[in-house]
């Protein structure tokens, strides 16, 4: 029985009987008197194996949202609650669930148009200066990472550059680096001493620009006690980083480019699709592919769903260029300001919007 199994010792957080996972809509949720834990990573990186975990002690266990697959299994953002556990002020904690990062069928400006009221939320009850205030924060992020990736592919390099510039310097100490798939490694040996050399790795150069702002790198092992304590651990995390600006929209800028990481990653998704597209039709007009129907009706169902998407991401990438070019984002750059350029920030924000006003 889940009753009858014990619980970690928790620092920042208090059980109130057997904890288990139940659906939840936006509707449920309190802010600023609840706690939100927005998952997000690649496509197969563990974060409904996370949920699962935590779930896996309840009667309703498993809930049957994780899965092995390329593709990923959650295709909208989803929301959950825990029950009977709470932070030490006693606030409700929600989980959000969002799909994968480097998904073929999903593109990242998707998936950040559906997280960015999450993250957002804090600016409801806050006025300007809000980096200033003092108010408890109750929305913190978890970016999943496989450890099993024995190389950082790019594909999952320029994800971690999406979640960054989307998610802020000035939100680092909300932030935690969740390296996943730990339970599949033998516990002895070569592997798991490989495993461990690139977790300090990741620690110390790939996420060490945050680690220096107090994001934190931890290992979910996939069980329920190892999934409670990461909750523990990131739950004492409140204050954002004042000397730094806050990011709206859909993040900030690559600095040697001066285009958004999320728009590059859209621009080859669309040039990506237009060479399958080619290559298909190149394949459907060779003389041995015209003479194999069977061959034949899959290059025209491929090319289908190429141009499906291409259709899409086009869409997207048109939607994002109309805004940036009639003003409506803000976009900052991706080397952090220090606190003089954040004043500097703040006034041009405040004349910007005075200059709207007037017109």
């Amino acid at each position: 029985m889940p009753g009858s199994k014990t619980v970690p010792y928790f620092e920042n957080l208090e059980v109130e009987g057997d904890i288990s996972v139940v659906h939840a809509t936006a509707e449920d949720i309190n802010l600023p008197k609840d706690t939100i834990f927005v998952l997000m990573g690649p496509t197969g990186s563990g974060k409904s194996a996370f949920i699962e975990a935590i779930a896996s002690r309840a009667p309703n266990s498993p809930l049957g949202i994780a899965k092995d697959q390329l593709e990923s299994v959650t295709q909208a953002v989803s929301l959950y609650l825990i029950q009977n556990l709470r932070d030490c002020v006693g606030a409700r904690l929600y989980l959000v669930d969002t799909p994968g990062l480097s998904d073929p069928n999903i593109s990242e400006l998707h998936i950040l148009s559906q997280v960015q009221k999450w993250r957002d939320k804090w600016h409801q009850d806050l006025t300007l200066p809000s980096p200033f205030s003092n108010k408890r924060i109750r929305i913190r992020l978890l970016y999943f990472h496989p450890i099993t990736d024995i190389r950082l592919p790019s594909s999952k390099r320029k994800c971690m550059e999406i979640v960054k510039a989307f998610w802020g310097a000035h939100n680092t100490p909300t932030v935690c680096w969740v390296t996943s798939m730990w339970d599949r490694l033998r516990p002895d040996g070569d592997i798991m001493a490989s495993a461990e050399e690139r977790f300090q790795d990741l620690s110390t150069n790939t996420w060490s620009g945050w680690n220096t702002h107090d994001s934190q790198v931890v290992k979910f092992d996939n069980t329920f006690e190892s999934a409670t304590l990461i909750l523990d651990a990131i739950s004492s995390k409140m204050a954002r980083k004042c000397v730094f600006a806050p990011i709206e929209d859909y993040g900030c800028v690559d600095p040697d480019t001066g285009v958004l990481v999320v728009e590059e990653v859209l621009r080859q998704r669309v040039a990506g699709h237009i060479q399958v597209i080619q290559s298909i039709e190149a394949e459907l007009d060779d003389p041995t592919t015209r003479a194999n129907e069977e061959l034949l009706n899959l290059l025209r169902v491929k090319k289908a769903n190429a141009e499906c998407l291409l259709k899409k991401f086009r869409s997207e990438l048109k939607m994002l260029l109309s805004m940036r070019a009639h003003g409506d984002s803000f976009l900052v750059c991706l080397r952090p300001p220090g606190p003089v350029r954040f004043f500097d920030w703040l006034r041009s924000k405040l004349t910007r919007r005075g200059a709207r006003k007037i017109k």
